[in-house]
């Protein structure tokens, strides 16, 4: 399943199955845009990650909600999403995680990420698969205390929250990493200071992809 590792991470793939649950931790090697498919197919044992047609909503976990300077940039990456393509999204309150249709299609919450005994800044997994293969019900984590522990200053912060969200909000849209010299939030890793509007927006490649969708 998609994530953001930490830089340090090596160019790999693991794939891991818990239960019905797929993790994979991708690699830091950037496709070609005319390698970029569509959704992003995590295997032949796991299958293609693609959202279903309806609006996008969101919530935040009950339990492990994010702090307030997390949450204020998961709802600025669901206001691009709007904004910028043909997606509907709207916030549901509270979590509507029952197994029943109309459910929330993201559930955002602020905890700390392993995967495969690896921190990692976020993670993007499909709770609920319709019959059909498309996934009902994404948990996206964004690792706010590895991003505070990274950065002193709070602009760095803030920047760091708002890339990552919008990096895992793009796996939940069937979106794969896209890295440098591509210029897109699926960049993988820190941003550092830059402020450029990469780290906050997808290219006219992947918003296609998302208009054709919705």
């Amino acid at each position: 399943m998609p994530t953001e590792p930490a830089p340090r991470l090596a160019h790999r793939i693991v794939v891991t199955v818990v239960g019905a649950l797929v993790v994979a931790l991708s690699g830091m090697t950037a496709p070609a845009a005319n390698a970029d498919p569509w959704p992003t197919d995590w295997g032949e044992d796991y299958g293609v990650f693609n959202p279903d047609r309806g609006a996008h909503t969101y919530c935040f976990h009950d339990a492990e909600p994010p702090v307030a300077a997390l949450r204020n940039r998961m709802i600025a990456a669901m206001d691009y999403l709007a904004a910028s393509t043909d997606a509907t999204t709207f916030e549901m309150v509270p979590c509507d995680t029952s197994s029943s249709g109309g459910q929330t299609d993201v559930v955002w919450r602020g905890a700390t990420v392993i995967v495969n005994g690896t921190e990692a800044i976020g993670l993007t997994e499909c709770r609920r698969r319709f019959d059909n293969g498309l996934c009902d019900r994404y948990r996206v984590t964004v690792n706010g205390s590895l991003i505070r522990s990274h950065y002193g200053a709070d602009d760095n912060r803030n920047r760091q929250y708002r890339k990552t969200a919008c990096h895992e909000l793009g796996h939940t849209l069937g979106l794969n990493h896209f890295n440098a010299p591509h210029e897109s939030c699926q960049r993988v890793g820190w941003t550092g200071t830059i402020t450029d509007a990469w780290t906050r927006t997808w290219t006219a490649h992947h918003r296609g992809h998302i208009d054709d969708w919705f």
